[in-house]
């Protein structure tokens, strides 16, 4: 949840940490769709 009055025609998401093994081999992640979902303010 994040708080936003404007409405941007776009947004950057940063995904800080990867999920896998401490130390492991795992590098990336592909993430293949984002859906933002709430409710608009009047």
């Amino acid at each position: 949840m994040f708080d936003n009055d404007v409405a941007y025609t776009s947004y950057q998401l940063l995904f800080t940490a990867i999920r896998g093994p401490v130390g492991g081999s795992v590098n990336s992640m592909q993430i293949a769709e984002v859906e933002l979902i709430g409710v608009l303010a009047p």
